[in-house]
Order: C-alpha cells, then sequence, then structure tokens
C-alpha cells in the first residue's frame, strides 16, 4: 500500500510520459488544494489495466492522509468498481461509480476523467471539450475569434504537440 508522499511521487513519474507512447489516462483533483497551486493533473499508462491499477494504487496512497477512511475497506470498494469483467474497465459507468464513491467518502480527490488520449483529443464530454477550450485560449492569439461552438473542438495533428505540453501542466 502506497503512503501519501509515495502517491505523490507516482502521481509526478507519471505525468511526465508522452501520451502518444502512454495512451491511456487519468486526472485526478485535490479540493483541498483548489486555491493553491497543484491541484491537479494527468497520468499517463501502456493499458486500461495498468491506468486503473495505478489509479487504485494511488487513490489509496492518497486517502492514507485521511483518518476518517478505512483504507482497507476503500481498496474493497474500488476493487469492486472496477472488478474485471467482459466490458471495458474503463467505461463512463465505472468513472460514474468511481466519482460517486469518492463524494460518498468525503475525499477531496476527485477523478475527473478516466480514459485515452483519443478521448481528450477527440471525445464530446463537457470536460474534454472544456480542456480543448482552454488550450485554445491558451495558445491562440485569435482565440477570441473562434466560435464558442467552435472551440473546443476536436485537437488537429497539427496542434498535438502543443496540446500535449499544455496538458503536462495542466491543473498545476
Amino acid at each position: 500500500m502506497l503512503l501519501f508522499e509515495e502517491a505523490i511521487n507516482e502521481l509526478d513519474d507519471l505525468a511526465d510520459r508522452d501520451p502518444r507512447k502512454f495512451p491511456y489516462g487519468f486526472y485526478l483533483v485535490d479540493d483541498c488544494k483548489q486555491e493553491t497551486s497543484g491541484s491537479g493533473g494527468f497520468t499517463w499508462h501502456t493499458t486500461e489495466k495498468d491506468m486503473i491499477d495505478s489509479l487504485k494504487r494511488i487513490l489509496i496512497g492518497l486517502l492514507s492522509e485521511d483518518e476518517d477512511i478505512n483504507l482497507e475497506q476503500a481498496g474493497s470498494s474500488l476493487s469492486e468498481i472496477f472488478k474485471p469483467d467482459i466490458n471495458n474497465l474503463v467505461s463512463e459507468a465505472r468513472h460514474k461509480m468511481l466519482t460517486d464513491y469518492l463524494f460518498d467518502i468525503g475525499s477531496p480527490v476527485r477523478c475527473d476523467f478516466l480514459g485515452s488520449f483519443k478521448d481528450i483529443c477527440i471525445g464530446e464530454s463537457e470536460w474534454v471539450r472544456d480542456v480543448r477550450h482552454d488550450f485554445r485560449w491558451a495558445v491562440l492569439d485569435d482565440a477570441e475569434n473562434i466560435p464558442d461552438e467552435e472551440i473546443g473542438n476536436p485537437i488537429m495533428n497539427h496542434e498535438v504537440d502543443d496540446f500535449i505540453e499544455y496538458i503536462s501542466t495542466y491543473g498545476l
């Protein structure tokens, strides 16, 4: 079981990976740090299974700082949420179960994204569209000239390198 500091170190190591080579990722946010820097960040993994194993391990490490949370029970709950079956390990339903679980136990940690780099680049969820919107406002000189309904459009091939650089510090 990871302790809090070990979980933070693992998050830092995983954040430095190139999502083109490690295409599965998650984005964690610590609501207690929203007003300061370092409140959130992406991590990147080779497979869905590696991503889920890492997510469970890191969440337990982050939750270890809260004395009110039973870590053994948390581990069991996370294993149940991501119990392997014939469906994908990653789905909107599982992400919602994780979100609900973290809320129910009063965790300050949230998982805002769980999926692939491709999902971030071309997905249609409000969250990924907002990330792309924020990216374009940060890097384009003429972002104000792009209609709101288009600024969150999928990432174009010529934008990928800049987008990867942008999300490497997103939330930090």
